[in-house]
């Protein structure tokens, strides 16, 4: 507690301007003094009446309640280590490393950001914090982060640079739906692409999921019109309905391991001309292939039983 050196008021804060209660004003070289518990009748206290002297509403109060952590650095508003939000205009955002986490919508629909550095400490980036952006353009991560979440970078046409560090392990469904990026790693360390993670990205034109990942998810890279190259792991067991849909591929290497491929997982892959089942395959959906129009020859285990009689294809079953 500190106190006023003319009228003897206790202040509850160390930097102020002014006194709250007679306006005296601090000079920059004057400090206030350690409160001193003096008898009433020692003290030369004079009131000023400051009605007409002093605005209290022009105070610049810095609390020195901290227990909240509530910091605004400029345009970022960060509490205890969270970036609540981006309230500027910049073209390029540094967060610095004293955030761990970026909020659900911190940068919701920001008409001026093209660049944002994200900082070393940062481990989870918030559902839609990032989405449909006008002229995002680049976006570093760095190596540490660990979340990615739900529409993250969703919208963001013009992004076209940006890269997953190998330290993520959950990518949000809709996380890069509609983006322009032209290839991606997925990490080992995530075991499942969320679903329509990559949907609807149009440069997209090569896609490599790395040994680890286990389920490519419900339409995951759908209508990704460009993509022709897909490279799975060994590890993968499972694609869902709808995973590859109208992808650009011409042939893909199923591995060896796959358990499920469910129905319309290459729904009018129309440039697919062949393809092999493995025989680890235990369940196929006759649809998977609907519509692969220039699809010829299907090699399936002798142990599955694969129809596909209304999948709108003329390929030739070869059972081995």
């Amino acid at each position: 507690m500190k106190t006023c050196p003319k009228c003897g008021y206790e202040i509850p804060v160390d930097k102020v301007k002014f006194c709250y209660e007679c306006g005296y004003k601090f000079g920059e070289s004057t400090e206030v003094k350690e409160s001193v518990i003096e008898p009433l009748d020692s003290l030369d206290i004079s009131f000023a009446d400051t009605s007409d002297t002093f605005d209290f509403s022009s105070l610049n109060i810095e609390s020195s309640d901290t227990s909240d952590d509530l910091q605004i650095d400029s345009d970022l508003v960060i509490k205890n280590g969270v970036l609540l939000e981006y309230k500027g205009k910049n073209k390029r955002v540094t967060i610095p490393s004293t955030v761990t986490k970026i909020d659900n919508e911190a940068f919701y629909m920001n008409d001026y950001v093209e660049e944002v550095i994200v900082g070393t400490n940062v481990k989870e980036i918030g559902d839609e914090a990032f989405i449909e952006f006008k002229n995002l353009r680049m976006v570093s991560l760095p190596e540490g982060l660990k979340k990615i979440g739900r529409g993250a970078f969703a919208f963001n046409e013009r992004l076209t640079v940006i890269d997953i560090p190998r330290s993520v392990t959950e990518i949000g469904e809709n996380a890069f739906e509609n983006t322009g990026m032209s290839s991606v790693v997925i990490p080992k360390g995530v075991e499942a692409i969320s679903d329509e993670a990559f949907r609807i990205c149009p440069n997209l034109k090569k896609v490599t999921i790395s040994e680890g990942v286990k389920t490519v998810g419900v339409n995951a890279f759908e209508l990704c019109k460009s993509l022709t190259s897909i490279s799975l792991p060994s590890t993968l067991r499972i694609i869902e309905h709808g995973a590859f849909t109208g992808t650009a591929i011409s042939s893909i290497d199923l591995p060896e391991g796959l358990l499920e491929i469910d129905s319309y997982a290459f729904f009018e892959c129309v440039n697919l001309k062949e393809i092999k089942i493995p025989k680890s395959v235990k369940r196929i959906e006759g649809d998977a292939f609907v519509s692969c129009t220039s699809l010829k020859k299907i090699y399936v285990p002798r142990h599955l039983n694969f129809e596909y009689e209304y999948s709108k294809i003329k390929a030739e079953i070869i059972y081995y």
